[in-house]
């Protein structure tokens, strides 16, 4: 099976780490993550911006569809992280779609002790 690609601003702390988190969680094979950095030309060619993958989190699903945003952020993140998994319940969704873009925007602002450390054989973690 294809994996969904997901886009991430490799500039950012906070989303490096969450992407660490996500690649060794479970599934981590149903995920492909790219950084917004470098492939601005698979961004245009699937009609997203530069720009846009830089505010919104951007995925590609394995079968072309193009999501933003907190549905994004539920494929991706679905199987890992049990909060985002209640986000898709009636009561919470509308609240988590319309805190996601305020969070997103200002990701550098949010502490990285916020989110758990990746486990990294060596002690140090590297992007691939």
């Amino acid at each position: 099976m294809k994996p969904h690609q997901f886009f991430y601003d490799a500039e950012c702390p906070l989303c490096v780490r969450a992407v660490n988190l996500r690649m060794q969680g479970a599934n981590a094979d149903h995920v492909q993550p790219l950084s917004v950095q470098g492939n601005e030309n698979w961004l245009l060619q699937h009609g997203i911006t530069p720009q846009q993958a830089m505010r919104d989190l951007y995925a590609i699903r394995n079968d072309g569809t193009v999501l933003n945003g907190m549905p994004a952020l539920r494929l991706i993140y679905s199987e890992t992280l049990a909060w985002v998994r209640w986000s898709r319940l009636p009561i919470l969704r509308p609240l988590c779609d319309w805190a996601y873009p305020k969070i997103a925007r200002n990701r550098y602002k949010i502490p990285r002790w916020l989110l758990r450390k990746p486990h990294c054989e060596s002690g140090t973690c590297y992007k691939k």
